[in-house]
């Protein structure tokens, strides 16, 4: 009788250790499915932030044009535009703005403007990737009739990262 109550005892311990291990097994399993979600989450608010930020920060006097009656952005000012003094304000990764048509990608600087097709601003490094819209690209160029202003199309890149 003794033998049976013990083996009683050890069928029930067996089954409450099998039962723990079961639920945390699903628990695991949820957390899993849970995390994942949510890392898609944090993609998708990632990217429409990107785009809001976008929508914001070619407006922006950092990028805007001088007379402010046209929605353009200044090729002038992004020359000497500086990204690290900026980096706390523009919450995003990077910022590059490319001129249409596109054929071979040429940074721009000091040494080669006007004859380049690509401004980029780094703020973090990582895996990243961008949410773009087309905007007008203008500069300040003279002749004998006096300043105007030559535009051109773009794409405008806010970069954001990947999770």
């Amino acid at each position: 009788m003794n033998k049976k109550s013990q083996l009683k005892i050890q069928q029930t311990a067996f089954m409450l250790i099998f039962l723990t291990i079961f639920f945390v097994m699903v628990g695991i399993l949820f957390a899993s499915f849970w995390f994942s979600s949510l890392k898609q989450n944090v993609n998708i608010l990632n990217e429409n932030k990107a785009i809001t930020l976008s929508q914001f920060l070619y407006q922006s006097t950092e990028f805007s044009c001088i007379d402010y009656s046209s929605y353009c952005i200044d090729s002038d000012k992004l020359l000497f535009f500086n990204s690290t003094r900026y980096s706390d304000l523009f919450p995003t990764t990077y910022i590059k703005i490319r001129k249409l048509p596109f054929e071979q990608e040429k940074l721009c600087t000091l040494g080669n403007y006007p004859n380049c097709n690509t401004f980029e601003f780094e703020f973090e490094k990582g895996d990243k990737t961008c949410q773009s819209s087309f905007v007008t690209l203008c500069r300040q160029e003279s002749t004998d009739q006096g300043p105007y202003r030559k535009c051109d199309l773009a794409t405008f890149c806010v970069g954001y990262d990947i999770k």
